[in-house]
């Protein structure tokens, strides 16, 4: 009996020491808030530890410091697996400090119940300085000797010329806060900073010899004599036509794409970077089909024009910067030294950039790297692509070319009001590059994607008030799981314009297919075991109304995929489907509501939307009207389905139209300054209604 006693008493201590683990194993702990600022928006990181059995909640609030009032946030996103509420607010005021809070609650307990902290937003424009020694180029000697003699708060002009140069500014170059290193044009002057060889370009030297047909050879001594899987050096091949340099289409990767360069149209270069067709041998074709002496020929010599490897406070404007094989600017930390650091708070403004793989690179492979850089007020271009009639293979074959790339970058940089147009990608954000803004850019005629957020991209990155023109795709959302790194969203892209169709000048590609518009957002398609992650699309406008092939408005078109799109007011005047999203798990997590779905089809055809491979009235994922959609889905509950929107010019909306005052309210992004609604409910799409004709209508009001 006393044995029994024992043992009964022994087994009751051992239930208790478990009854008391349990608490703390459910119960949630808050950790100290990550925070961090750009000029108009911040981003929160709240991790907690406990919370086991996943029932916690938690709510975030802001002021301007001082201030009594409080504001709501919106929803922060729960990462369970990372133990992390993630979030923004959006649409704050240049130069403010902000009190941020974030509340937590959890039924089996909660200790503390908040955590706070405080961040400045960045001014609009940082303060740079005057008063330092102005030097110039040529006068003082060549760019980078000029660069070398440079102190923070200098300015260096460069007179007006061409300049076949490429300089590296070190942490030792770098400028001060307060006191910027500026390299700029001498106001007025027309500057180029160019990476060709300028012995090719010049038709007055012999320097091509016909090796048959009309393919010509010249023997480079500078280019790479090893081939490397992103192409070697040199990856940029035009020629001067019309007064600009039109791309080739540029095999360099070796021997194996000797055919494929054979068989292409004229205006193509194959580089031998092996010894099969003779090691440093550049194979050009041009465009007529003639001798490349009677043309100028731009065979890019080096990488880059200006890399910034650990450089900051460095303002860089008013310069055309061309013909590049790999980065026009590139900005990274140094390799091969031990806790350096990116090159942070430099400025990139009014430059014009083409003839480059990219304009400009923000970060650092594999290490992120670079943050609270400024790139504003650019101009990016390509020539060649749908003027050529590449189809898409080719041109992301052999003439990949983007505008910006933040990849593998540290937080804060913005990308805004740029004006895009021609290439493959205007803006990539990429590979753990949180808290990024993107906005207020004008894209237009891309061949693959406007702006990509793919790869990995990490949370807390914001694109708003974009105009995508003409793109295949608008933005793109893919490949969010594709490797180690799973702490995908949330990502806001909210008030965009994407607007397109049928190509507007009828170009046709190699394949004898008409250019358009195929998507307003790219998802991923293959199954994802990783995460969740999640996109908030909000009051997006999407105008895409006669696609040849597709015309879609959310379509899962590969990578891996994430569920978690949350869409609202959105206005979805498409050719198609409003969403393909044709597979069981591609429709998974998501909340659909407050849109207006236009349906270009009938009740006899498969247009309007596809959500999966089973299911609905007809047993296949086909819904061909609203009703049944939100009947089998539970989706888009306060949507409509009306076609009979009136578009101003500008794409906002006119009296009558079925958008005004049916959308949701959504907190943050429609219930305060700038975009308040204005009568009884927010409406669908990226403008409000206001009710003031634009300025386009003045001479018929005139008249």
């Amino acid at each position: 009996m006393i044995k029994q006693l024992v043992f009964i008493g022994m087994y009751l201590i051992s239930m208790l020491g478990r009854a008391g683990q349990m608490p703390q194993a459910n119960s949630t702990s808050p950790g100290e808030l990550s925070i961090n600022a750009t000029i108009e928006s911040i981003g929160v990181v709240a991790p907690y530890t406990g919370d086991d059995n996943q029932n916690s909640a938690a709510s975030l609030r802001y002021r301007p410091s001082g201030s009594a009032s409080w504001l709501a946030g919106h929803e922060l996103y729960v990462d369970r697996s990372a133990r992390q509420w993630r979030g923004s607010v959006v649409s704050l005021s240049p130069g403010v400090a902000y009190d941020i809070e974030v509340q937590f609650s959890d039924p089996d307990g909660v200790s503390p119940s908040s955590k706070t902290g405080m961040i400045n937003t960045r001014p609009d424009y940082p303060d740079v300085g005057s008063g330092g020694t102005v030097r110039y180029v040529p006068d003082n000697g060549n760019l980078q000797t000029v660069i070398n003699a440079a102190s923070p708060g200098d300015t260096i002009r460069i007179r007006a010329g061409i300049y076949y140069t490429s300089v590296v500014l070190s942490e030792n170059n770098s400028g001060t806060p307060g006191h910027y290193l500026t390299i700029e044009a001498d106001p007025g002057a027309q500057v180029a900073l160019d990476g060709s060889d300028p012995a090719i370009n010049n038709p007055g030297i012999d320097n091509w010899h016909n090796y048959q047909g009309n393919i010509y050879y010249t023997d480079l001594t500078w280019g790479d004599k090893t081939c490397y899987s992103g192409g070697s050096l040199p990856n940029y091949i035009g020629e001067q036509r019309n007064g600009d340099s039109v791309r080739f289409l540029v095999y360099n990767h070796g021997s194996s794409e000797w055919n494929q360069f054979l068989a292409a149209p004229p205006g193509k270069a194959f580089y031998s970077c092996d010894s099969v067709h003779t090691l440093g041998r550049l194979y050009v074709t041009t465009y007529e089909g003639d001798d490349p002496d009677n043309h100028e020929i731009q065979v890019s010599r080096y990488s880059t024009a200006l890399l910034l490897t650990g450089a900051d406070y460095v303002r860089v404007r008013n310069l055309e910067i061309r013909y590049y094989s790999q980065y026009s600017l590139y900005l990274r930390k140094p390799y091969g030294v031990p806790g350096a650091t990116g090159a942070d708070n430099n400025i990139i403004e009014g430059n014009t950039f083409h003839g480059s793989k990219y304009g400009v690179f923000v970060g650092h492979w594999d290490e992120p790297a670079s943050s609270n850089n400024l790139i504003q007020d650019n101009a990016f271009y390509e020539r060649g692509y749908k003027d050529n009639g590449w189809n898409w293979q080719a041109q992301y074959s052999y003439a990949w070319a983007g505008g910006v790339a933040v990849i593998w970058a540290q937080p804060g940089n913005v990308v805004r009001r740029n004006h895009f147009n021609g290439g493959s990608d205007a803006i990539e954000v990429q590979f753990q590059s949180h808290d990024t803004d993107v906005y207020d850019n004008l894209i237009e005629d891309y061949m693959d994607d406007g702006i990509e957020v793919d790869n990995e991209p990490s949370y807390n990155i914001r694109v708003w008030r974009n105009t995508i023109r003409d793109c295949m795709d608008g933005v793109s959302n893919q490949d969010w799981f594709r490797g180690t790194s799973t702490n995908a969203g949330p990502i806001y892209v909210f008030r965009n314009l994407i607007i397109g169709g049928r190509d507007p000048q009828g170009r046709v590609d190699s394949d004898g297919l008409v250019y358009s518009s195929e998507f307003a957002f790219k998802v991923g398609s293959t199954v994802n075991d990783l995460g969740a992650g999640r996109v908030y699309f909000y009051h997006n406008t999407i105008s895409l109304p006669d696609s040849p092939l597709n015309g879609n408005g959310i379509q899962d078109a590969g990578g891996i995929y994430f569920s978690g799109i949350v869409s609202r007011n959105n206005l979805w005047a498409v050719t198609r489907k409003v969403f393909q999203l044709s597979l069981p798990n591609t429709t998974a997590g998501h909340s659909m509501d407050c849109d207006n779905l236009h349906n270009p089809g009938s009740t006899k055809d498969n247009d309007f939307i596809k959500w999966s491979n089973t299911g609905g009235p007809l047993g296949n994922g086909v819904y061909q009207e609203l009703a049944s959609f939100r009947s089998y889905t539970g989706q888009e509950l306060h949507g409509i389905s009306n076609n009979l929107t009136r578009f101003n010019p500008d794409f906002t909306l006119q009296v009558g139209s079925p958008e005004i005052d049916f959308g949701c309210v959504i907190t943050g992004f429609n219930d305060r300054a700038p975009w308040d609604y204005k009568d009884e409910k927010p409406d669908i799409g990226a403008f409000e209604f206001t009710g003031v004709l634009p300025l386009v209508y003045l001479p018929d009001i005139l008249r």
